[in-house]
C-alpha cells in the first residue's frame, strides 16, 4: 500500500468511533496529529501516543501501512529512543507541513515534518518562552527555509534565517534562549 492523501467525509467528536475514513484494515490514519488505526472493531481513535479530539468534515487525512509505506510513524509518534535530552523534551506526534509559507506558532513546543512537493518558506515569530523547543524537519528533497524576525530590546530587527540542504531528513531543533532561537542541533 502506499501513503495517500483524502478527506474526512464528515464532523468526528473526540469519542466518536464511528468516523468516516474509508482506508483498508490494518492501516494507520493521520488526521490533525491524531493518529488512528483501521482495524476490524472500527476505528480505534488515540493511537501511537496521540489524543482522540474532535475533527472537521473534509480535514486532511493521510493514510499508509505502518510497517511499509509509512515508516516514519514509530520514530515520529515519539517510539523511537531518545538519545539526548533535547529529544527527550520534543513534543510528539509530528505536525505535517504541507504547503509553501507555513507559519509555525512559537509559543507551544512542536515537531514539524514538511511534506510539502515544492519549497516550503517557513516562518515562525520570536520566542515567548525561554526553554521552548521546536523542531522542523523535512519529509521531502527541497531546499526549504525556516525564518524568524527578531525585535531586540533596543529595537533593531533581525533575521534569522536557515535554508535547509535540498535533501530528505533535513532539519533543525531550535531552542529557545533569552529571545531569540539557538539552534540545538541541525543537518
Amino acid at each position: 500500500m502506499s501513503v495517500y492523501l483524502t478527506t474526512l467525509g464528515a464532523d468526528c467528536g473526540a469519542d466518536n468511533l464511528n468516523v468516516s475514513i474509508s482506508a483498508p484494515l490494518g492501516s494507520f490514519a493521520l488526521v490533525d496529529n491524531e493518529y488512528m488505526l483501521v482495524s476490524q472493531n472500527g476505528i480505534e481513535r488515540g493511537q501511537l501516543g496521540s489524543q482522540a479530539k474532535p475533527h472537521k468534515g473534509g480535514s486532511k487525512v493521510l493514510i499508509a501501512g505502518v510497517n511499509s509505506d509509512f515508516p516514519w510513524v514509530k520514530e515520529y509518534a515519539g517510539l523511537a529512543p531518545a538519545t539526548n535530552g533535547i529529544q527527550a523534551d520534543m513534543n510528539w506526534p509530528a505536525t505535517l507541513l504541507f504547503g509553501v509559507a507555513d507559519v509555525i506558532d512559537p509559543s507551544t513546543a512542536a515537531f514539524y515534518l514538511i511534506k510539502t512537493a515544492a519549497v516550503d518558506n517557513v516562518t515562525i515569530g520570536a520566542p515567548t518562552a525561554t526553554g521552548t523547543i521546536i523542531s522542523v524537519f523535512s519529509d521531502t528533497p527541497y531546499p526549504h527555509t525556516v525564518s524568524s524576525t527578531i525585535t531586540l530590546t533596543n529595537g533593531l530587527q533581525y533575521l534569522q534565517k536557515i535554508t535547509f540542504p535540498g535533501i530528505q531528513g533535513a532539519g533543525v531543533i531550535l531552542q529557545a534562549a533569552k529571545g531569540v532561537w539557538t539552534i540545538a542541533t541541525g543537518s
